[in-house]
């Protein structure tokens, strides 16, 4: 026994379909090439053969459009009312050749032939297709689309009515048959609308139905002419407009893509159309007299109405454009070009010349938006975009591309000329900046030049100058860019990538380095917390290889926030193995801004169960001497809380020992540089005085790089608290750090 035959799957359905529709097309083709041979030349055919090729063009046009409405169920009902439209003319037709075989004339009922209510039901299905597309097109339209269309139906109102009048005056033919071209006319509105709203721009298929739409309208007017002037012929050329017309629309209907593109297509012919529309109206009213036909000069006097307010209306838009084209390639803040002009600018002056470009970046600039906020800010950017523009060339482009970055174009320039320019930019940073009555700031800006070299394109120029702009930040002074440190620069900026992922992946590590008293015994009496990164493939990597990059990129706050977690946690534990420790943790400048700091540092030691005041904070003099304000605020916070303060490496910089007396300190680390100078009697009188300055502040000394016994005896005279350095350990990571803890137990209180 045989199984039965499978159904055809749904991917090879649709296949099908399609080979179908393709055969049936090219059918249609065949059948009205044939018929236009007829009709156009000397060619006879058998009148059977030409009537079967007339009806065969209608009924296989409806067939296509039937069928679509088959595979398109989104819009079934607009194609099924168009496709019985066409079947419906098209049975008129074949009644036509059927009874006039028998006839001359035929039957009527009430005056009117049998066959019209099938012409006519062709234009009410039509409508009724066009006006569920329509609805569709409405939701989305603009006003400007609705008076394009309003414009363009109107004028093709007034040329067709005067066509009909000038055709009918004087000719007496039957009422119904003057009905054809007001309907034509209705037909002509709603396809002009559709088109209007698609912005004169259809697709395809929608081109080839509007086409087949002209020309039914032409045809119709066709055998208005002709029958008004006796000189009708079947299957001359108005049978082929007809015939075109259902070839037409139908081809357009199969085409069709089944979900038709969102949103409306470009307009170029916007603007075209309704402007040569109002032009043919000027002629039509000319020409014609209210006497004459009083609606067609109504319907050009209302287009021409239309088209004036269009014309106000794009007025009105290039108006809103230009300024809309203004702001987007202005910066809103310093009314200077953005980074879009900009980009557009060189690449336009590098068509004519040399350029060099000049990136600018303003040092601290976070600073002053953190601690005087983001007005002040905005008012310190648009002063010195101001000033920048004093002692620019003629010529030359000055742009903010965004935050506190901005770009000079130095048009027809070479480096030379670039660092001229720089030079007279970092002059006019050399005043303080008086945000209001008050505040006054001094503001410093980091530079990089890039020169095209004729290759490359502005965003390799911008990628350049930022390579530049950041070998800057590390030398101080303004940097060319140079090819031969490209790949250095590569790898500082790889780095960047990698830390940023390193810290969230857990890759920082950190190692702790004792500190012990120098009265009497050493005893390990607290731990400094240094950081290391533990590279994934570079191995462990000590601070000198990356903190400066991490400042440099904003990556500080995030990674203090990883150290202070670790030293935290490994205080707790050290003191749950009976270890009375504290730990020293390096703050962040950025750090002492952050007005959260005293709250997540609370949660944090309370998370651990750790008292504050096992947790020594420590900050450099510069982060210090930023905002000393500030400071002051940040640390008498924290110290309020419980939490050590102490002051890392002093004596590096231009040390005041002024300032010590207004800081709420608990502690100060003496510089190692000072440990490798205690011969020197000078160095010698230094630290006596600083330790006298401690004392009677009472605060802590600690000693810093203590590696030879002669530097801890030195320091144990010199009246020094506490050292640290390798003569008692080297920095250690965790477990190396309480395995050194267990075997000396000099953490175990006496």
């Amino acid at each position: 026994m045989t199984s039965a035959p499978e159904a055809p799957s749904a991917e090879v359905r649709p296949q099908q379909g399609r080979a179908a529709t393709a055969v049936a097309l090219g059918v249609l083709g065949v059948v009205v090439a044939l018929f236009a041979v007829h009709a156009l030349t000397t060619v006879e055919l058998p009148q059977a053969l030409e009537d079967v090729l007339y009806l065969g063009a209608w009924y296989l046009s409806a067939a296509l459009v039937l069928h679509r409405a088959v595979v398109d169920p989104p819009d079934r009902v607009s194609w099924l009312c168009l496709g019985a439209g066409l079947a419906a003319y098209g049975t008129g037709g074949f009644v036509v050749t059927v009874l006039g075989a028998w006839s001359s004339t035929l039957p009527q009922v009430a005056g009117v032939p049998l066959t019209e209510p099938l012409f006519l039901a062709f234009y009410v299905l039509a409508y009724v297709a066009l006006l569920r597309h329509l609805r569709r097109l409405f939701s989305g339209a603009s006003r400007s689309f609705l008076f394009d269309s309003g414009i363009a139906t109107l004028t093709a109102v007034a040329l067709v009515l005067g066509f009909v009048q000038h055709v009918l005056d004087g000719v007496d033919l039957p009422p119904l048959l003057a009905l054809y071209p007001v309907l034509d006319l209705v037909l002509v509105a709603l396809v002009l609308v559709a088109l209007g709203l698609r912005g004169w721009r259809p697709t395809p298929s929608w081109a080839l139905i509007g086409a087949g739409m002209a020309a039914f309208v032409v045809a119709d007017l066709a055998y208005l002419v002709t029958s008004a002037q006796e000189t009708f012929e079947r299957g001359a050329w108005v049978d082929l407009c007809w015939v075109l017309a259902a070839a037409l629309i139908a081809t357009g209907c199969a085409t069709a893509p089944s979900r038709e593109p969102r949103g409306l297509p470009g307009r170029t012919w916007g603007v075209a159309v309704p402007l040569a529309a109002t032009t043919v109206c000027l002629v039509l009213i000319a020409a014609t007299s209210w006497e004459e036909s009083f609606v067609v000069v109504l319907c050009a006097s209302t287009a021409i109405v239309l088209g004036m307010l269009r014309t106000i209306g794009l007025a009105v838009q290039a108006q809103a454009l230009a300024e809309s084209r203004a702001q987007a390639r202005t910066d809103e803040l310093t009314e200077l070009p953005n980074r879009r002009a900009f980009i557009e600018a060189v690449e336009e002056a590098r068509t004519r010349g040399p350029v060099a470009l000049v990136l600018i970046d303003l040092d601290r600039f976070k600073d002053v938006n953190d601690s005087l906020g983001h007005p002040a800010g905005d008012r310190l950017l648009t002063a010195v975009g101001r000033r920048f523009q004093r002692v620019l060339r003629t010529g030359d482009l000055l742009a903010r591309l965004g935050g506190d970055e901005y770009a000079v174009a130095c048009v027809g320039a070479d480096e030379h000329v670039a660092a001229d320019v720089v030079r007279r930019l970092r002059g006019r940073l050399e005043e303080p900046v008086r945000l209001d009555d008050e505040v006054q700031v001094h503001v410093g800006a980091s530079f990089g030049i890039a020169v095209t070299d004729g290759e490359h394109d502005v965003h390799e120029l911008l990628r350049r100058a930022d390579v530049a702009l950041y070998d800057s930040k590390d030398s101080s002074a303004t940097v060319t860019y140079d090819a031969a440190t490209h790949h250095q620069a590569m790898d500082r900026l790889g780095l960047v990538e990698a830390l940023r992922r390193g810290i969230g992946a857990g890759e920082l590590v950190v190692a702790y380095q004792p500190q012990v008293t120098l009265a009497g015994p050493p005893r390990a009496l607290g731990m400094e917390a240094l950081v290391r990164w533990r590279h994934p493939e570079r191995g462990l990597l000590q601070p000198g290889d990356f903190l400066a990059v991490a400042e440099r990129a904003g990556l500080m706050p995030a990674l203090t926030e990883e150290v202070l977690e670790q030293a935290v946690a490994a205080c707790a534990r050290w003191r749950a193995d009976g270890h009375d420790l504290d730990v020293a943790v390096n703050l962040a400048p950025a750090s002492l801004l952050d007005p959260d700091l005293t709250s997540r540092l609370c949660a944090l030691v309370e998370r651990h169960g750790l008292p504050p005041e096992a947790v020594v904070l420590e900050l450099t003099e510069d982060a210090l001497l930023r905002d000393q304000a500030k400071a002051t605020r940040t640390l008498a916070g924290l110290r309020e809380e419980g939490f050590g303060t102490s002051i890392d490496d002093f004596g590096r910089g231009w040390s005041s020992l002024s300032y010590l007396a207004g800081l709420p300190l608990d502690e100060v680390k003496v510089d190692r540089s000072f440990l490798q100078q205690i011969d020197d009697p000078r160095v010698q009188a230094i630290v006596r005085a600083v330790r006298q300055l401690t004392f009677d502040l009472g605060l802590r000394l600690i000693a810093e790089g203590v590696e030879r016994e002669d530097q801890a005896e030195w320091a144990r005279w010199a009246g020094i608290d506490r050292a640290q350095g390798f003569l008692y350990a080297r920095p250690l990571l965790d477990e190396d750090a309480a395995a050194w803890l267990a075997a000396t137990r000099v953490g175990t209180p006496s």
